[in-house]
């Protein structure tokens, strides 16, 4: 009786155990695209600050001529 529970118990846990390693992969995969549209977001921002320092310097050009 007693190592019957015991199978049953280390069984359960060997199921948790291969829960938790198919969640720790997607997570892993949800973490790299997150860091790959981070990466895309911080160029966009930078593309978009160097336009607007492009812009400003243009308009303080115009108003000293």
């Amino acid at each position: 009786m007693e190592i019957h529970n015991i199978e049953k118990k280390s069984g359960v846990l060997v199921k948790y155990c291969q829960d938790l390693k198919n969640k720790n992969s997607i997570l892993e995969a949800e973490h790299d695209k997150l860091k790959r549209e981070k990466a895309k977001l911080l160029e966009k921002n930078q593309a978009a600050k160097t336009k607007i320092e492009k812009m400003i310097s243009q308009l303080n050009s115009l108003e000293g001529s």
